[in-house]
C-alpha cells in the first residue's frame, strides 16, 4: 500500500487535472527552443527541449537559407518555426494541416515568433485522413500529386505517408518522413517506399521507438554528395 502522502498527492493531482486544469488560461512554454502558448497557468514544466527532436533537428540540419520547405502536418507549430529559421530571410515554408483547431495553434505560434510572413498555411488534408485531430468533415482532401515543388519535403502526417510517398510528383532534394508503425505505417515499409522513389537514406532516428515511430532523412540520389 502506498504511503498516505503519496496517495493524497495522487488524489489531489487527479482532481486538479480533471476539475481545475481544463479551465485555466495558457501560458508560454518553450518546445525545442520555440516559444509557444501551450501549457496551463499552474503547470510546473514549461520547457520541453526534446519535443519532436529528430524531426526538428533534421530540418535544422538539412534546410538551407533560401529553400522552400513543404510540410505535410503542422501540429502546434514548433517545427514550422524551426523550418522558417532555417530558410529565412529569402526562403519560404508551405504547411498543409488538416485540423482546423491546429491551424489556429500554428497561426498563434507563428505570430508569437514573428515569422508569419514566411509561411503559407493551407487547411487541407493531403492524400488521406488517417489520424487528423478533431472534426474534418468539411476539410478538402487533395491528391499527393498536387504537392508543389520544393527543396525539402517534410511528411509528419500520422500514417498518410503511406499514400503520399508513392504519388508525389515534386522533386525535393531532401525528404524527411516520420513513420507511424502504430497507425499502419511501419518504419521498414516507409524506408522501402523512400528508396523506391530514388532517395538515399542518410539517417533514421527514434522518436517513439516503442510505437515504431522514427524520423527518416533521405537525399535524392542525383544530388547526394556523400
Amino acid at each position: 500500500m502506498p504511503p498516505l502522502d503519496s496517495t493524497l498527492q495522487s488524489l489531489v493531482q487527479s482532481a486538479y487535472n480533471r476539475f481545475l486544469r481544463p479551465f485555466l488560461p495558457k501560458k508560454l512554454a518553450v518546445y525545442n527552443g520555440v516559444p509557444i502558448r501551450a501549457v496551463k497557468l499552474l503547470d510546473q514544466q514549461v520547457t520541453f527541449p526534446d519535443y519532436e527532436k529528430p524531426l526538428i533537428e533534421s530540418v535544422r540540419c538539412h534546410a538551407n537559407k533560401g529553400d522552400t520547405i513543404v510540410q505535410i502536418g503542422g501540429g502546434r507549430g514548433p517545427s514550422t518555426v524551426a523550418a522558417v529559421r532555417a530558410v529565412e530571410p529569402s526562403g519560404h515554408v508551405i504547411v498543409y494541416e488538416g485540423s482546423p483547431k491546429y491551424i489556429s495553434k500554428i497561426k498563434e505560434t507563428l505570430h508569437l515568433n514573428n515569422v508569419s510572413e514566411f509561411v503559407d498555411i493551407q487547411l487541407k488534408i493531403v492524400g488521406e485522413d488517417r489520424d487528423v485531430w478533431g472534426k474534418t468533415d468539411n476539410v478538402e482532401i487533395i491528391e499527393p500529386e498536387r504537392i508543389p515543388n520544393c527543396d525539402v519535403l517534410v511528411l509528419d502526417c500520422e500514417g498518410a505517408e503511406q499514400v503520399i510517398l508513392p504519388r508525389f510528383n515534386c522533386t525535393p532534394e531532401t525528404l524527411i518522413v516520420e513513420s507511424h508503425g502504430q497507425l499502419g505505417s511501419p518504419t521498414e515499409d516507409v524506408k522501402q517506399k523512400v528508396e523506391e522513389r530514388g532517395y538515399i537514406i542518410k539517417d533514421i532516428s527514434p522518436e517513439v521507438p516503442e510505437e515504431d515511430v522514427y524520423v527518416i532523412t533521405a537525399k535524392r540520389k542525383e544530388v547526394d554528395n556523400s
